[in-house]
């Protein structure tokens, strides 16, 4: 699969306001996409620490990150409740350095957005992030994630502003141009699975939104070849099988194999079978994600 290390974050989430640093974003993402439920979470040391590099620090790098995640808020919009929550994710965070445990307590309205979230979440690959240097690299990958099947996102400028928790920084358009978008979009087609344009659109004399264009760079595909193999032996087209493969998660993809197995007696065309039942999952086939 493109995705060798998934994680994947709620929509709601994706599309909220926080003022993290790269280290906090880092933990953010691993704690949600570990997430199972309930108010507590717990993990390996080891395992969170693999966002943090390897310096000999990495414990207090990995305390400070938490620290701040459980004093800074994020706001997003809440569609069962149809208001805005202002909230930090975590309340405490309890660290065991000699067992090698550290346990999350988990904010109970945030809670309840992640257990509700399941069918509107947002895939991305762990390795590609952690390589983001950029806060904004980050942020901005997580987008084009979340709009991966359609190959465009547009953003009016003062909201994506809010988004990225801007406030009274880069406030001349050229300065948000140049320091902020521009680097990102630099380091994103340097380091991740995109290739990506960035266009600032005008209405009247002014630039009012940000439009990215981007398609999945076919250099740095890893898909499942046994996968990849069968969905095409039961009649996808070759460039659709990869649709399939950078859209879903192996486990999505796995389910409806097994449900063509077990009724392929009764399927008449298995390639169309296999097309409407992606199509339902939310792939793309009227045309190839990547160049």
């Amino acid at each position: 699969m493109l995705l060798s290390v998934k994680g994947y974050l709620p929509n709601q989430i994706v599309n909220a306001s926080y003022n993290y640093s790269p280290s906090e974003i880092n933990l953010l993402l691993t704690i949600v996409s570990a997430y199972q439920g309930g108010t507590k979470l717990e993990l390996s040391t080891g395992y969170l620490l693999a966002g943090f590099g390897n310096s000999n620090a990495n414990n207090e790098y990995l305390r400070a990150a938490a620290l701040e995640l459980c004093r800074k808020p994020l706001e997003f919009y809440s569609d069962k409740k149809n208001s805005y929550i202002i909230s930090a994710i975590i309340s405490s965070a309890e660290f065991n350095f000699n067992s090698r445990k550290a346990v999350f307590t988990f904010n109970p309205d945030m809670a309840e957005i992640l257990v509700k979230s399941k069918e509107k979440y947002t895939r991305f690959n762990f390795e590609t992030l952690l390589k983001l240097e950029s806060r904004y690299s980050k942020r901005l990958y997580l987008f084009c994630n979340q709009w991966r099947t359609k190959g465009v996102w547009q953003i009016d400028i003062e909201r994506l502003r809010l988004v990225l928790a801007l406030k009274n920084n880069y406030t001349q358009f050229n300065d948000f141009k140049t320091k902020v978008i521009e680097p990102a979009v630099k380091e994103l087609n340097e380091k991740s699975e995109f290739k990506i344009e960035a266009d600032f659109l005008k209405e009247g004399r002014s630039y009012k939104s940000l439009m990215l264009c981007f398609v999945l760079n076919k250099d740095r595909l890893t898909e499942n070849a046994q996968v990849w193999q069968e969905l095409t032996r039961l009649g996808l087209k070759q460039w659709q099988a990869t649709n399939v493969c950078v859209s879903l998660a192996e486990h999505e993809i796995t389910q409806t194999l097994d449900l063509v197995r077990k009724n392929s007696h009764s399927i008449t065309n298995l390639g169309g079978y296999l097309r409407q039942s992606f199509i339902q999952k939310g792939v793309n086939f009227d045309s190839a994600l990547y160049e």
